[in-house]
């Protein structure tokens, strides 16, 4: 297990050592330009300050990643990394872009002082199962509509399958060894419930209907309302399905808003007052891509980023095979994921990519082994990257 995956936090949201705070730092020299401190971060592990700051820089607005390291040196990292931040699970997420991998998120790794790119894991207890949320678009007779689609993986044997997809966001949450607590729509219902996904069996069971608040999982208690007009807060226990009303919002907040924060040291709030940032040496922080999976085809291994099964069908990104193996794609319409069509030509053998025989999430496009092998190619298979 690297940085890039975490046991997700049972009740409170992680300590963070984040403080955020707003600092204009005047500039005294007529050639440095005015710095903003937006936030910064402490890191534990190198004793380090991460800022992130803006300013102009000629007719630009410049935003970039400042660290101060244990010395009292000053560098900026490369400007691709934007800005970080911490997560709830305690991750430095980095802001970049890769138009050439567009897959997952970022993540800066202190230990190793390297921003990982690809999937970020919440992880179940034990770690063996991860879950990840991904984003897809679709047109339907009411419009185009956002999907929260969820993928879990088996950490163990690096399967991964999409096992829900929901108009609103699921929110899942560990709530055992292997089982995730989650927003749903009950259609024959029309209402809010919540449902509960066993990732050993991969069934999801209807708890009740209402809308889910909040989950303490150390004590295997819910917070929700019921679907009426006075929204009520009513606590569900996971032990025997019982339900209650909450007694006060003493309890309620003492059973899932309880947050302890330890005293943590505060960097200090301000820049120097001569700070040029043009002065300032540029350090390279490796950005290290994660392949989850290596796809063997007619003897060519080719690693991607992942690859999942949706209902029973393996899906395999396509950007990585067609530039390994030279395959030519031509848009006849907009490359949009609710209106597309794809052409896919390897020498006289085509096939054509629509949302009806595709796939497309967070800007990649995945298709199938069948159409794969539509292409002129017969021996494909998909392993796990150790």
């Amino acid at each position: 297990m690297n940085k890039f995956t975490r046991r997700s936090g049972k009740l409170a949201v992680l300590s963070l050592a984040a403080l955020l705070f707003s600092v204009s730092v005047p500039a005294f020299s007529f050639a440095a330009p005015e710095v903003n401190v937006q936030s910064y971060y402490s890191d534990s592990v190198n004793g380090s300050v991460l800022y992130n700051i803006n300013y102009t820089e000629g007719q630009q607005y410049a935003g970039q990643i400042l660290e101060k390291r244990q010395d009292g040196q000053y560098v900026k990292w490369q400007k691709e990394l934007k800005e970080i931040h911490l997560d709830s699970e305690g991750r430095y997420r980095v802001y970049s872009f890769d138009p050439e991998f567009p897959y997952g998120a970022y993540v800066y790794d202190p230990s190793s002082r390297t921003v990982l790119h690809g999937s970020v894991y919440n992880l179940s207890p034990d770690g063996k199962w991860g879950i990840v949320e991904r984003f897809e678009y679709k047109r339907s007779q009411y419009g185009i509509s956002k999907i929260n689609d969820y993928y879990i993986k088996n950490m163990e044997t690096g399967s991964i399958n999409l096992f829900t997809s929901s108009s609103i966001s699921a929110v899942p949450q560990w709530t055992g060894e292997h089982r995730l607590i989650m927003r749903g729509y009950n259609v024959a219902h029309k209402q809010n419930e919540i449902v509960a996904y066993d990732s050993e069996q991969g069934i999801t069971t209807s708890l009740t209907l209402g809308s889910l608040y909040a989950v303490n999982a150390d004590k295997g208690l819910l917070l929700f309302a019921k679907n009426e007009p006075l929204r009520k807060l009513w606590i569900y226990d996971l032990s025997n399905g019982e339900t209650r009303l909450a007694k006060n919002d003493q309890e309620v907040n003492d059973l899932f808003y309880s947050v302890t924060n330890p005293e943590v040291e505060r960097p200090e709030l301000k820049l120097p007052d001569d700070f040029d940032i043009a002065a300032v040496p540029e350090t390279k922080i490796p950005v290290q891509s994660i392949y989850e999976h290596t796809v063997t085809i007619d003897g060519h291994s080719i690693p991607v980023p992942y690859a999942f099964y949706r209902n029973g069908t393996l899906w395999i990104p396509l950007r990585p095979l067609s530039k390994a193996l030279d395959w030519k794609i031509r848009s006849t319409k907009s490359a949009s994921s609710f209106s597309y069509l794809y052409s896919v030509t390897v020498g006289t053998s085509g096939i054509r990519l629509t949302p009806d025989n595709s796939f497309i999430a967070d800007d990649t496009m995945f298709i199938t082994e069948k159409q794969i092998q539509s292409l002129g190619y017969t021996d494909i298979s998909v392993m796990t990257k150790k």
